[in-house]
């Protein structure tokens, strides 16, 4: 989404924290820097599912897209089109659809190293079959991420509090039956860990040596997003137009916790 962010003119991310915490703006028009008791106004899909349904968030999720085929800006107003939560725009990835006739397959491994913080890494398999040629076809996504973590906790004598890892699959069955009728059912299963996930609060912390050196007082807690998300599309190409139909089945469970108890010394309370 930084790589996104940062090639798109307009489009901003004013939210501090891990990937949970990100609040899309587009044109500037929001209704909160944060991403609690408040709708996006920039909807986040991959292909015709909206990744962060409903009207109010508690966080968003944070699915790392793979075997992407390109990514939409698309400004808005979008609400004919995408519904609520398009208000100033939508950010649209376009996955990779099977391929009905050709078998393929790969992998991707990544490795990095933060100073003074920890080891990152991520790998990604991909795999196409064709299971009638020309008619069906499966893809199949899989992946973990680890980001590590580089801040450092004083108070708490933590470190590297802000890591986070990913991981996750989609699996798409793609059919045929008729040159004019295309039918793509996608099942995807994303899960979401985060650690001290939110942001730094700049107060110096009294009772620490060298408190006005120190690292200031950071909000460690948790956040477990895992999704669970399931697509029909449907597509109908007669020959005097195009009908698409799109059905989505979504389940999200969330846990969110936050230890604030740093919070009494870096505000000066009893």
């Amino acid at each position: 989404v930084n790589d996104v962010i940062a090639n798109s003119p307009g489009l901003a991310n004013p939210a501090q924290g891990l990937g949970t915490n990100t609040n899309l703006i587009m044109r500037g028009v929001a209704t909160s820097a944060s991403t609690s008791n408040s709708q996006s106004t920039v909807s986040f899909m991959l292909d015709d599912i909206d990744l962060n349904p409903g009207t109010t968030t508690f966080g968003n999720a944070n699915p790392k897209l793979r075997d992407v085929q390109q990514v939409e800006i698309l400004r808005g107003p979008q609400g004919t089109l995408f519904g609520a939560g398009s208000l100033s725009g939508v950010v649209r990835y376009i996955s990779n659809k099977p391929d009905l006739d050709k078998f393929s397959g790969s992998v991707e491994v990544t490795g990095s190293s933060t100073d003074h913080g920890g080891n990152s890494g991520d790998v990604t398999g991909v795999l196409n079959a064709p299971l009638i040629e020309g008619k069906l076809a499966a893809r199949l996504v899989a992946y973990y991420d680890k980001d590590a973590g580089w801040v450092d906790d004083a108070g708490r004598g933590l470190s590297n509090v802000n890591y986070a890892h990913n991981y996750g699959a989609r699996f798409s069955l793609s059919a045929k039956p008729t040159d004019d009728l295309s039918v793509i059912l996608t099942a995807i299963d994303d899960r979401s860990h985060e650690f001290g996930s939110s942001a730094t609060y700049y107060f110096p912390q009294p009772g620490i040596p060298d408190y006005k050196t120190q690292q200031p007082f950071y909000d460690v807690g948790t956040a477990v997003f895992d999704s669970h998300i399931y697509n029909l599309l449907t597509t109908w190409t007669p020959t005097w137009g195009t009908l698409t139909s799109t059905t989505n089945y979504f389940d999200r469970f969330v846990d969110i916790t936050a230890d604030f108890g740093a919070a009494v010394a870096a505000f000066g309370l009893p």
